[in-house]
């Protein structure tokens, strides 16, 4: 599985009480819940064991790209300043509360008072400030953070406030915060040689061991949620492969672990054992899509972008590459976001897309050809293979070219040496989080504007939707974002990525969680 979709699927993690993860049961809409396990006297000696799909290489939650297993240690050491309840609502974490100004270029935080971190300093104003501004400062959010032009301390005392200042507005800007940059570092992390192997946060638990097999947290002293956490430790083994991880969470030998590869999911769907299977209520998970560089030939040509469109056959993309796990999609949002917007966006007309390949043929004196560009794994190949299949039933020649590595990938898209790229993006769990793709601010790398187009309807309907917090307003202009890129397809979406987290049948408690002011948190384990 590409790093980019584990990436995307970083939201699928563990996060309540143990470690982190917004999930949903997996039933049918017609089912009612199952009745409730019966309850097992809680024991906060007990222990918990998480597979982690790999060793995360830093616990710097300002060090990006955070993959699914890092995400899953950093929600057990950090808090965030805020937290997302079961309406998809920003509620107080750390944050006892986070006002803006009328035109959202500014942003003042109020601290909750008597709170700790893990080595007894007080997570106060100036420390609040210092991890925000080390995170806006950080290489790798250079781009994320730019609006903000400084980040310091009004008052003093326990009347300190932190004052976050930008120069243009972002009201959508407090989702960052129940994410990873919302996350409070301890100053003696930021101070020290590495702070990604020291982490120091407000969270339950604290790291006692880090070796390459995985990882253990101990609940630490002193948190600051009462009655928090109810498990005592919790040990994340690394077990790389998908099908080991299945195994030993069917015998027993894991707890709970997430999976992503579409024939692990089938398998753990069809399995009889009591495996608890969860996913992402919101659906808003990575989109393949096929990447269209719109600023050569051929796609600098509209009419070869829509010849490609309307030959591609996503009924065969679910079932063949994606074992009928995945679900086919035409836009960066799921139609059950409410973000969503109606669209008419291509779908599969062999006679049409055979018809404007022959126009773009008689136009360029030669048939549509292209070389297509997919990463080094499995489900990347097979996608590429199928599509050109397709291609090839309406005159289009598509050459495949396997980049040697992700990184080679990157490097193509960041420096659009490609005709057109197969990858996971649009992993937002707010339309913000992806504006990047779309030309807007000033990103660099693979994700600052791949497919190379730009309009003035686009461009302003990104602005419109950074300057009010209105939800209203804002789906009014992402369903203008929606029109502009089912009209031009600089993007093709093929199929919404999914992920799972799988737990035994002896877990509890998998539903009930609250956000530290008492609003049923977004459902998580």
């Amino acid at each position: 599985m590409p790093a980019a979709l584990r990436r995307a699927l970083a939201t699928l993690v563990v996060a309540s009480a143990v470690v982190g993860l917004a999930v949903a049961c997996d039933r049918g809409p017609t089912e009612s819940p199952p009745p409730p396990p019966e309850r097992v006297e809680e024991s906060r000696d007990a222990s918990l064991r998480i597979g982690l799909a790999e060793a995360p290489a830093s616990l710097d939650p300002y060090r990006r790209p955070i993959d699914t297993s890092t995400l899953q240690v950093l929600r057990g050491i950090f808090d965030t300043l805020l937290v997302v309840d079961d309406n998809s609502q920003l509620r107080p974490g750390l944050a006892a509360e986070v006002r803006p100004n009328d035109d959202f270029t500014e942003f003042t935080v109020t601290v909750r008072p008597d709170v700790t971190f893990s080595d007894g300093s007080p997570v106060d104003a100036a420390a609040v400030a210092a991890g925000l501004d080390a995170a806006r400062r950080s290489p790798s959010l250079l781009d994320l953070l730019a609006p903000i032009t400084a980040v310091t301390v009004d008052g003093s005392g326990a009347d300190a406030t932190v004052r976050i200042s930008m120069d243009e507005p972002w009201a959508s800007f407090p989702y960052q915060l129940a994410g990873p940059v919302g996350m409070v570092v301890a100053p003696a992390m930021l101070a020290s040689e590495d702070p990604g192997r020291q982490p120091i946060g407000a969270g339950p638990y604290v790291l006692t061991s880090w070796t390459d097999g995985g990882l253990v947290l101990d609940q630490r002293q002193g948190y600051w949620r009462e009655g928090q956490p109810v498990i005592a430790r919790i040990e994340l083994p690394v077990v790389t492969d998908p099908s080991v991880r299945v195994t030993r969470l069917q015998q027993g030998t894991l707890d709970i672990a997430t999976v992503l590869e579409p024939e692990q999911m089938a398998r753990v769907r069809a399995d009889s054992s009591g495996l608890q299977v969860l996913s992402d209520p919101s659906d808003e998970t990575a989109e393949w899509v096929m990447v269209l560089n719109t600023t050569a030939a051929p796609f600098d040509d509209k009419m070869a972008r829509e010849a490609v469109a309307f030959s591609i056959d996503r009924d065969a993309i679910v079932t063949r590459v994606f074992a009928g796990q995945y679900r086919a999609s035409k836009g960066p949002y799921s139609e059950g976001s409410r973000f969503y917007g109606d669209a008419r966006w291509p779908i599969l007309d062999i006679g049409h897309a055979d018809d404007l390949a022959k126009q773009v043929a008689a136009a360029q004196g030669a048939p549509l050809g292209f070389t297509l560009t997919v990463g080094p794994d499995g489900t990347s190949t097979e996608l590429g293979r199928l599509l050109q299949s397709q291609f090839a039933e309406v005159g289009i020649d598509a050459d495949l070219s396997i980049a040697s590595s992700g990184e080679q990938l990157d490097d193509a898209l960041a420096n659009r040496t490609f005709d057109a790229a197969l990858v996971p993006l649009f992993d937002g769990a707010h339309p913000d989080d992806d504006a990047d793709l779309l030309g807007f601010g000033t990103a660099t790398g693979a994700r600052a504007n791949p497919s190379g187009y730009t309009s003035e309807a686009l461009a302003e309907a990104l602005v419109d939707a950074r300057a009010s917090d209105d939800i209203t307003t804002q789906a009014e202009a992402y369903a203008v974002v929606q029109k502009e890129l089912a009209t031009q397809l600089p993007y093709l979406f093929l199929v919404h990525g999914q992920g799972l987290l799988v737990a035994g049948p002896h877990v509890q408690d998998l539903h009930q969680w609250s956000t530290p002011d008492g609003y049923p948190g977004i459902t998580q384990v």
